[in-house]
């Protein structure tokens, strides 16, 4: 008795074969029968002969969808998977805000659609909400992360235990590298006009900007406890040199001539420690 097992798989050949499987069969160099359809090499006519293919039977390799491990395709390497790289909450975060910003940088709040914001990220709109509720609600994570990132910096020179001179010059050299390496003067820009627009964000802002000026204040009531200030209303004095580092942000942001920004420091401390006038006008 023949063993027509051959034709078992002739045929399940004959029933998953199309137009475009052999067309690719045929593209990668992969044998194709030239026998008559149905026709095994012991000469039978397979379904005359023998009973239906099991529905469970295996399906030829050729015959195999392209992502599967049998594919001679995957077997070959030709498709190439693309794998999304795992990252924590905190990175995805990040991602998002990163991408946020440099939207907002090229069309201003308003004009960027959470669409662009994915595109930019990578991400789909589904993974942006997934972290965000909005995109007010990025914008204001932006805002707390810029600001939270300049207190960090300050918190650490303004705790130092130096004189008031070398926090003051710690100060203005960071803001100094701020403004000239980095996008920061036209991004406070766009965070004060939303401010204007946004009550919510209007209100984190003033208490961000009290919080600094707070520390500072606190900084130099030490210095005139010390006897390196004279005594002054500190609030008052610390909201002063905030407005100077605002001003200067400001300026830089509606595109005028950057100054020269280190002779403008060492202009800054002259004026804060010796003042404008000299002993003789002061008579």
């Amino acid at each position: 008795m023949i063993d027509h097992q051959c034709c078992l798989y002739e045929s399940m050949e004959v029933q998953f074969a199309s137009a475009a499987m052999l067309a690719q069969r045929f593209a990668y160099g992969l044998p194709i029968a030239r026998r008559p359809i149905g026709l095994c090499a012991d000469g039978c006519r397979g379904a005359a002969h023998h009973a239906p293919v099991p529905r469970h039977a295996p399906v030829a390799r050729w015959a195999q969808p392209w992502n599967s491990p049998h594919s001679s395709l995957q077997r070959r390497g030709t498709h190439r998977k693309v794998m999304t790289k795992h990252r924590s909450p905190d990175e995805r975060a990040t991602q998002i805000l990163d991408a946020a910003r440099a939207c907002f940088m090229r069309k201003g709040y308003f004009a960027t659609k959470m669409d662009e914001i994915a595109r930019e990220s990578g991400l789909s709109k589904g993974g942006i909400y997934f972290h965000f509720d909005s995109k007010r609600d990025i914008f204001r994570s932006l805002v707390e992360r810029e600001y939270n990132r300049d207190m960090e910096f300050i918190d650490g020179v303004l705790d130092a235990e130096n004189d008031i001179a070398t926090i003051l010059i710690g100060l203005g050299e960071h803001f100094v590298q701020q403004f000239a390496a980095t996008d920061k003067p036209r991004f406070t820009a766009i965070i004060a006009e939303m401010a204007i627009r946004d009550e919510e964000i209007d209100e984190m802002v003033q208490e961000l900007q009290e919080s600094y000026i707070g520390r500072l204040a606190s900084v130099l009531e030490r210095a005139m406890d010390e006897g390196q200030v004279r005594r002054l209303h500190a609030t008052s004095a610390a909201t002063l040199l905030k407005a100077i580092i605002d001003g200067i942000q400001a300026g830089m942001a509606v595109g005028g001539s950057t100054p020269d920004l280190e002779k403008l420091l060492e202009t800054s401390m002259e004026v804060l420690t010796r003042g404008l006038l000299t002993d003789e006008a002061l008579g």
